[in-house]
């Protein structure tokens, strides 16, 4: 997995690629297990795409990517490693 090469937002970075993770699931399962929470690492993309590559047991990965899909976090300067997704009380 390799990401946005050529493409940061950031001027620094622009002829950089960024790697994922070697073992994604079982870097989801230690954050899972250090934040008391579901993790995953994704990869998304700002022409629609995400894909979960790593999650940790009983995280559901479908609802994860349908969650990131418009890239909420953003493509440019924003540099936002973490997000957080949480069911929202009616």
């Amino acid at each position: 997995m390799i990401d946005a090469a050529g493409t940061a937002g950031i001027d620094a970075f622009k002829g950089s690629v960024i790697k994922g993770p070697k073992d994604p699931d079982g870097v989801s399962e230690r954050l899972a297990d250090r934040l008391r929470c579901g993790a995953a690492v994704v990869d998304v993309n700002d022409i629609g795409g995400s894909w979960a590559v790593g999650a940790s047991r009983g995280l559901d990965r479908r609802l994860v990517e349908q969650a990131m899909r418009d890239n909420p976090l953003g493509q440019s300067a924003e540099q936002t490693p973490i997000g957080i997704i949480r069911k929202l009380n009616d």
